[in-house]
């Protein structure tokens, strides 16, 4: 097997496991975490959902006021997830637990990177926006 053919089948498979996980996993919903940063807490809430067309999100920092922001893409590749906000020029990048799918070990990028750990909200869970 040649290095051609070992990495086009290599990226043929890494191509097949993020259809089977955007498959098997909907990302649909409230995803909620808490980002520290140097001035203090802020609480962010992403609401995911999706139509015809993919995914789309809205983001609110609910402890400086909550108005949503939305995202431009979002980008689902194997397990990972990456969601661009271009009114704060910030990115939030993050892999899926393995084991459920609900939750997110990432980092939040504007300028600095900031760790970001996200959950799915539950009806009893969901921070009031």
């Amino acid at each position: 097997m040649t290095r051609r053919t070992l990495g086009a089948g290599i990226v043929t498979a890494l191509l097949a496991a993020s259809a089977a996980f955007a498959q098997e996993h909907d990302i649909s919903g409230a995803w909620q975490g808490t980002l520290h940063t140097p001035r203090g807490d802020l609480r962010i809430v992403m609401k995911v959902s999706k139509d015809a067309s993919g995914y789309k999100a809205m983001m609110y920092s609910i402890d400086q006021g909550g108005g949503g922001l939305p995202s431009s893409s979002i980008t689902l590749q194997g397990g990972n997830i990456k969601i661009a906000v271009p009114a704060l020029g910030g990115v939030y990048e993050g892999k899926f637990s393995n084991t459920d799918g609900t939750s997110i070990t990432g980092t939040w990028t504007q300028g600095a990177t900031t760790p970001l750990e996200m959950t799915l909200a539950t009806e009893k869970t969901a921070w009031t926006i």
